[in-house]
């Protein structure tokens, strides 16, 4: 079996949200999710989304495309700063609206796509879940309006660097040509800071409930893995608070960010084994473990990278809330995804 994408796709829900349903620990859910947006708002027809307190000629809502794990929190800390109804959601089918719905976010698919466009957007679909990738994100930049930013999450995949070296914001990249993934990605980020959008480039993404310790959690026996490589890891609430810090971020002339690159990532790399041990000195992940797992894998010439990213901090005055995986398993793993799952199931 093949590890996993670490930053694509969503968790499950299941059952109606309620006020009572809602956790009492202090990571904070959204406004949006303890009520409904105000049916008396006003509400642009074509978008779904709130116009409420907008300025003539503006739109204060985000589209979200692919509203995914990291856009669902995303669309949390928007609302959080813009109010109820201020995010829309674009997916290829309906399959996930009634989630969408209860987290306070407009959806829409492929075949029901706004029709106005969007002061903000953020483009987080992975190449995986679409036949025309390229296409998708130049349709995602026509429903940009050009007022605000435009931000496209990519991949540090893109980074020629894999023999345990330090890598960041300027290192080199795969050439053009050499792989179809880096290809796919490279390229759009390209047409992305073309038409002056940013494109934020993300390392491994983890939750509680999400993440190669998740993975390897259901494994037993040998692993044909190396324990040492070397894996970039962020918590996703930490890279979606560094897709909003490019959202809000103004320079000294008041005009949001075009054509740049910003990189997500934590303070330390860990290795394949660090991870396991982290997580199994957790009792309750351990007590869910498949059964005892070796990584058996010799070394190669992947070793992994060391991601940093000096620039993206100084730029944005960002850090991340969990500095490291170790730190987050040994302060108990808890954050906003699980308390959503338990609310989401009450």
């Amino acid at each position: 079996m093949s590890p996993p994408l670490l930053h694509t796709g969503g968790v499950r829900a299941s059952g109606p949200l309620g006020p009572g349903a809602l956790p009492r620990h202090g990571t904070g859910l959204s406004p949006a999710l303890r009520t409904p947006p105000a049916t008396s708002t006003s509400r642009d027809s074509r978008s779904g989304a709130s116009r409420a307190g907008a300025a003539p000629g503006s739109d204060p809502s985000l589209l979200v495309v692919g509203p995914g794990v990291l856009g669902q929190h995303l669309a949390k800390l928007w609302m959080d700063a813009h109010g109820p109804g201020t995010v829309a959601g674009l997916t290829q089918t309906d399959s996930n609206h009634a989630r969408l719905r209860r987290l306070g976010i407009a959806p829409h698919s492929l075949a029901d796509p706004p029709t106005s466009t969007f002061r903000d957007v953020v483009f987080s679909a992975p190449p995986s879940a679409s036949a025309d990738y390229p296409g998708e994100v130049a349709r995602a930049l026509e429903r940009w309006s050009g007022e605000g930013a435009f931000v496209f999450t990519s991949s540090a995949a893109v980074y020629a660097v894999d023999g345990g070296e330090a890598a960041r914001e300027d290192s080199p990249v795969v050439a053009l040509g050499a792989l179809p993934r880096t290809d796919r990605l490279l390229r759009a980020e390209r047409s992305v800071r073309a038409a002056g959008g940013c494109v934020v480039r993300l390392v491994g993404l983890y939750h509680s409930l999400r993440g190669p310790h998740t993975f390897y959690l259901k494994q037993s026996g040998d692993a044909d893995r190396w324990g040492g490589a070397l894996v970039n890891l962020v918590h996703y609430q930490d890279a979606a608070g560094l897709t909003l810090a490019v959202l809000q971020h103004r320079g000294p002339d008041g005009s949001p960010p075009r054509g740049e690159t910003f990189v997500a990532c934590d303070d330390e790399p860990i290795t394949l084994q660090g991870i396991m041990d982290a997580t199994m000195d957790l009792p309750r992940y351990a007590a869910t473990a498949a059964g005892p797992l070796r990584f058996v894998g010799a070394p190669g010439s992947s070793v992994g990278k060391r991601m940093t990213n000096p620039a993206t901090r100084r730029a944005l005055g960002w850090e991340p809330r969990f500095k490291s995986f170790r730190a987050f398993m040994a302060g108990g793993a808890e954050d906003w995804y699980l308390e959503l799952e338990s609310a989401l199931a009450a």
